[in-house]
């Protein structure tokens, strides 16, 4: 379903791919994987006030290395809003309170790295790229 609702927001249908959306996120309310595709759409669509709302939604629902997901989608977001010390905040929160497993090959280390070079980048130390 998430990739098919991704795929009708692709194609240009924006609202049958935010109803679609909506729809899961009815079906299943506590499942963090329709918030957080849902938020990424929205930013993409520069609605980023509902994708703020979208991304806390799916970091109340997040678990283990999701939620570092929600955390670099939401901090972005607020970066981007002109929100920077609470997003910085939020970063430095997580990462301080993510133990990192010792096999650096578990996804855990590249979501952190990720959360590292975003802060690098809302400090402007960093390049533009996140993603």
């Amino acid at each position: 379903n998430i990739e098919r609702i991704y795929a009708i927001y692709k194609s240009g249908d924006f609202a049958k791919a935010l109803e679609l959306y909506q729809q899961m996120e009815k079906s299943y309310p506590e499942e963090f994987t329709f918030y957080y595709n849902h938020g990424h759409v929205l930013k993409e669509m520069k609605m980023m006030a509902e994708a703020i709302e979208k991304a806390k939604m799916a970091l109340k629902y997040s678990y283990g290395d999701n939620r570092l997901r929600a955390i670099h989608l939401l901090a972005e977001l607020q970066a981007d809003q002109g929100e920077k010390k609470s997003a910085l905040s939020l970063i430095d929160e997580t990462i301080k309170a993510t133990p990192l497993p010792h096999d650096e090959k578990i996804r855990t280390h590249r979501y952190v790295a990720r959360l590292k070079k975003l802060k690098e980048k809302i400090e402007g130390n960093g390049d533009k790229k996140t993603n």
